[in-house]
C-alpha cells in the first residue's frame, strides 16, 4: 500500500471576476501621468504588450525542454511588469509558475501556463477598450434614443 492514489494537482483558473486591474494602480499611474504631461498609462500598457508575447514564448520554450531557471526568470519579469500595470491576477498567477511546481511536473505546468494566457488576453483585451471619459459633477444630458437626422442636400 503506498497511500490514496495520486492525483495530478491542478491548477486553479484564473478569477475572471476579480477587475482585471487594480483601481489604486491605475488611478496612481493616471495622476503620476497627468503631472507629467504624459500618457503613462498608455505608454506601459504598449510597451507591457509589446514584451509579453515574446515573454509567453519563451515561457512556454521554457516549460517544454524543461528548463527551472529560464521559466522562473521569465514569470518573474511577467509578474512585475504586470504589477506595475496594475495587473494583479496576472502577477499573482505568473508568481504561481515560479512557485507551484511547474517544472518537472508537465501537466501542472501546462495548467499554470493556460491560466497565464487566459488572463493575458483578459488584460489585453482591458488595455484596448476604449477609455471612458472621466466622470464630471454634473450630470450628463440624456441621449435620445431616436435617430439622428441625416443632413438634407
Amino acid at each position: 500500500y503506498h497511500g490514496p492514489t495520486a492525483h495530478p494537482r491542478q491548477a486553479s483558473p484564473p478569477d475572471v471576476d476579480r477587475p482585471v486591474f487594480d483601481p489604486e494602480v491605475t488611478e496612481r499611474l493616471e495622476r503620476l501621468g497627468a503631472a507629467s504631461g504624459e500618457d503613462l498609462m498608455g505608454q506601459l500598457a504598449t510597451l507591457f504588450l509589446a514584451d509579453a508575447d515574446s515573454r509567453m514564448v519563451a515561457l512556454r520554450q521554457a516549460l517544454e525542454d524543461d528548463d527551472g531557471p529560464a521559466l522562473m526568470l521569465e514569470a518573474h519579469t511577467l509578474c512585475g511588469a504586470s504589477a506595475n500595470l496594475g495587473a494583479v491576477e496576472l502577477s499573482h498567477l505568473c508568481a504561481r509558475l515560479t512557485t507551484d511546481g511547474a517544472v518537472g511536473d508537465p501537466e501542472r505546468g501546462e495548467a499554470l501556463l493556460l491560466g497565464v494566457e487566459i488572463e493575458l488576453e483578459r488584460v489585453r483585451l482591458a488595455l484596448s477598450a476604449p477609455t471612458p471619459p472621466p466622470p464630471t459633477s454634473r450630470s450628463a444630458p440624456e441621449l435620445s434614443s431616436s435617430p439622428t437626422p441625416s443632413p438634407r442636400p
